[in-house]
């Protein structure tokens, strides 16, 4: 965002970016092959296992979809049969023939996942895929071999196979099962010979195979899933019929137990939350989602909860974050315990929890009763926890809004919530507000504000003031990060917390954000005609840099100038991601010009090292709320992400030093630059040229 200095209050948690590390754990996993693709196909990201075993590079596959591997093999039914299914949201599990880049054939076993967004629409596909090349070879080699082979070959495969014949009364008896599965089962052939499946399973499960059979006889094959003695198993079953009339049932059983333990994780990391195990935001909008399209008449109504934690972030200070974590679990325990059977309660963000709560109908007695839940929750909380031994108070403070009362769209019913929460915290906390038309005044201030951003007058309110940053090993001056400020004359010094956001929303800030970039140019061209040769980064919004002309824009300003493009840093958050080939192609502009691109907020997103890989990005920004609040385990996610972005070949950046221990820390951590108010905090450029860059030319 363009100027903006990012204020600590983030709600972001270290368990989120713990997700996050454990995804790249996934997907760099040695024995998977993993993908990520838009909703078309286009692959968006893969992982070394991908590129070790199809030959291609990352980047020769990034951009392409997977006809890149069609080795001819698959009818275009079978591919049809695979996106019906996909596009439907369901998950597709298969084996597919693949062609490398040298020309080798190798098979897979893969599975499909569909990742919906939050308004349900499928936005991406991942693919969890395992090498089963010298399986598949060995049952080729399995239908070559001589009759008196055949049992010695089958018994040392992997997985496992089986046939069932048709006898004179319909059953179908087992006259071969082998490979290590059916010997980890106790079911090889010399255990099942001659017996049906009913004599062989227990009747639920033996009924599930029935069922597969008659579909198999029906359509000639069939795939189903099948858990046996706590493992999950892919099962594929095809019939054969031979010239004397005879049927047979033949199948392969396939371990997927893994894959679908990979599957579920990457389900429950979407949906739900790791630490208290309560689904999360995005399942949180899909169920509003869902009561919104189940409402039969005009009289049915819902309230939005969300529960914020007063001075949570006091308790994670003094006890450290172990306690507070705990202390969140013990939280969402008594939520749980005060739900009613319609109620459905998700964790929202760090120290915020979300309810939606039924309302029957629209009536006095209904309200009061939202009234009385809300005071008892809000009381509830409030009684002392024992964490640890320790005895711990903590109070919440409660925002409500109504379906369809305070707004209609999912977005603007939480607005409604956030709003009242804010107005329970500034009354103290430890109580409950509705929203109302006092709050609404609030939301009034914010059109005020957008009004005051679109007069032409409000550009000369605008100043720049400028971060240092040093040298980690040096402690010298290396650059300076660019951050906007707002002196209204009548409002006074407005946070940039309080008008970037408005900008945002209303698309003021794309002019906002090219007076930010020309000033901070024009300044640089001072500092250097001065002697002051440094870098200076400019923050950029989502929506400035994705604009199809940005690259020109920054172009025309560097050579207007005339300052060395090096010198310019333009530092962009995640979302720029969203729309992949814009943005690779607005980078390539970018880096063809010259100037720095660096990834700012590290850890405070859905980002991984992986997916930076895929962009060319110069630098990593750590996100000062891991800086700031540097417990043993942010300690282990700043090592991490430091060493992980030496590996992209990329310089790192912390932001929010302010101790020496946070400076001593990160030097030995072989991080680049440091940026805090241990150093300096933001100044204006003549303070700046005062204090720091007339020291820095002694």
């Amino acid at each position: 965002m363009a100027g903006y200095d990012h204020q600590s209050d983030r709600a972001e948690n270290t368990e989120e970016l713990k997700k996050k590390l454990n995804d790249i754990q996934t997907a760099l996993d040695a024995s998977t092959i993993v993908a990520i693709t838009d909703a078309r196909g286009v692959i968006l990201e893969v992982n070394q296992k991908f590129c070790e075993i199809s030959g291609y590079d990352d980047h020769e596959l990034v951009g392409r979809t997977h006809r890149i591997l069609n080795s001819g093999y698959h009818p275009k039914a079978f591919f049809k049969e695979m996106w019906d299914t996909i596009l439907q949201g369901e998950i597709w599990s298969g084996e597919i023939r693949n062609k490398a880049k040298d020309g080798r054939i190798y098979w897979t076993s893969s599975t499909i996942i569909p990742i919906r967004d939050t308004h349900h629409r499928i936005e991406r596909f991942i693919a969890i895929r395992h090498d089963i090349s010298d399986r598949v070879s060995a049952e080729l080699k399995l239908k070559q071999a001589l009759e008196d082979d055949y049992r010695i070959v089958i018994q040392h495969l992997q997985n496992g196979v089986f046939k069932l014949k048709q006898q004179p009364e319909g059953s179908y008896v087992f006259t071969m099962s082998e490979g290590l599965i059916a010997e980890k089962l106790k079911r090889t052939t010399d255990a099942v010979y001659g017996k049906t499946i009913y004599e062989i399973f227990d009747k639920p499960i033996a009924t599930r195979i029935d069922q597969a059979f008659r579909t198999a006889l029906a359509t000639g094959q069939t795939r189903f899933e099948l858990d046996i003695q706590n493992r999950h198993y892919l099962v594929n079953i095809g019939i054969i019929r031979e010239e004397a009339g005879d049927v047979e049932l033949a199948g392969s059983i396939v371990d997927i137990t893994e894959q679908t333990r990979q599957a579920r994780q990457i389900h429950k990391m979407a949906y739900f939350d790791e630490l208290t195990g309560l689904p999360n935001r995005r399942s949180f909008e899909k169920e509003v989602d869902r009561r919104k399209a189940a409402e039969s008449d005009g009289d049915y109504e819902f309230a939005v909860l969300l529960v914020n934690l007063d001075r949570f972030q006091n308790i994670n200070e003094t006890l450290g974050h172990r306690v507070g974590d705990e202390l969140l679990r013990e939280i969402a325990t008594r939520l749980e315990e005060l739900l009613e059977e319609d109620d459905y309660l998700t964790r929202f963000t760090g120290d915020e929890f979300a309810i939606v709560m039924a309302c029957q109908e629209r009536s006095k007695r209904d309200r009061e009763y939202l009234h009385y839940r809300c005071s008892v929750l809000v009381e509830y909380l409030s009684k002392a926890y024992i964490v640890r031994g320790m005895e711990i108070h903590t109070t919440a403070s409660i925002g409500v809004g109504l379906y369809p009362l305070h707004a209609q769209g999912t977005d603007e019913l939480i607005q409604s919530a956030e709003a009242a929460i804010s107005s329970a915290k500034e009354q103290g906390g430890n109580t409950f507000v509705l929203f109302d038309a006092s709050i609404r005044n609030m939301l009034d201030r914010r059109i005020l504000i957008e009004g005051e951003l679109r007069k032409e007058a409000s550009r000369d309110q605008f100043y720049l003031v400028y971060q240092a940053k040093v040298n980690a090993k040096t402690r010298k001056l290396c650059g300076f990060e660019t951050l906007l400020r707002w002196h209204h004359p009548i409002f006074g010094e407005l946070s940039p917390a309080e008008f970037i956001p408005v900008a945002e929303k209303s698309g003021l800030i794309i002019s906002l954000g090219q007076w930010v970039l020309k000033h901070s140019i024009e300044q640089v061209r001072k500092w250097h005609q001065a002697g002051h040769v440094l870098p200076v980064s400019i923050n950029i919004s989502v929506q400035q840099f994705t604009q199809s002309d940005f690259a020109d824009f920054v172009s025309e300003q560097i050579n207007a100038s005339g300052v060395d493009p090096a010198m310019i840093e333009l530092e962009v958050t995640e979302s720029v991601t969203e729309n992949p080939q814009l943005t690779r192609t607005t980078m390539k502009k970018l880096k063809e010009i010259g100037v720095m691109i660096s990834m700012d907020d590290f850890g405070t997103g859905y980002s991984s090292l992986g997916f930076l890989g895929g962009y060319p990005f110069d630098r990593i920004k750590i996100d000062k709320s891991f800086i700031i609040h540097l417990s043993e385990e942010n300690c282990s996610v700043v090592r991490t992400i430091i060493q992980l972005a030496k590996n992209l070949n990329m310089t790192v950046t912390a932001e929010g030093v302010e101790t020496e221990s946070h400076a001593d820390f990160l030097t030995r951590e072989q991080c680049d630059e440091l940026q805090g108010f241990f150093f300096s905090k933001p100044l204006p450029a003549r303070k700046t040229e005062r204090i720091w860059l007339k020291r820095s030319k002694k």
